[in-house]
């Protein structure tokens, strides 16, 4: 590690932490809210982890929630409702289990799989303001 990261290793205290260094960009979790929401967890071309929470149609996108950092707490990372096994990375699901987070899996449908296994990002990124 270097000294950078020895000093926010030697002062954090609180939760349990991603750091977006740690990932490829690309989707990292996506699933929904209870509400019915998109929850896409990625990491964009800026180098950050994204949490954007959406409706969506073909024609509008509307934000329920977004924020992008470098650092996160592990629980802010999963939604209330269900996360898609197919659309999430093995490196993201070890991260959260590591760090006590419980991820509320859906049925792995092998379908789902093969229409977003090629694709770097499965849900819609924020527009930059």
């Amino acid at each position: 590690m270097n000294r950078r990261d020895f000093v926010y290793f030697k002062n954090s205290q609180g939760p349990a932490r991603i750091n977006a260094r740690n990932f490829s960009p690309g989707t990292l979790l996506f699933g929904y809210t209870c509400d019915g929401a998109s929850f896409h967890v990625y990491k964009g071309p800026d180098g950050l982890i994204h949490r954007f929470v959406y409706h969506a149609t073909d024609s509008h996108v509307e934000t329920v929630a977004h924020e992008g950092a470098v650092f996160w707490d592990a629980d802010q990372l999963v939604p209330d409702k269900r996360v898609y096994p197919e659309s999430t990375s093995l490196v993201m699901a070890t991260a959260l289990r590591g760090r006590g987070v419980d991820i509320p899996f859906t049925t792995f449908d092998d379908a789902r799989y093969d229409r977003v296994k090629d694709a770097v990002y499965h849900g819609r990124l924020k527009e930059p303001q």
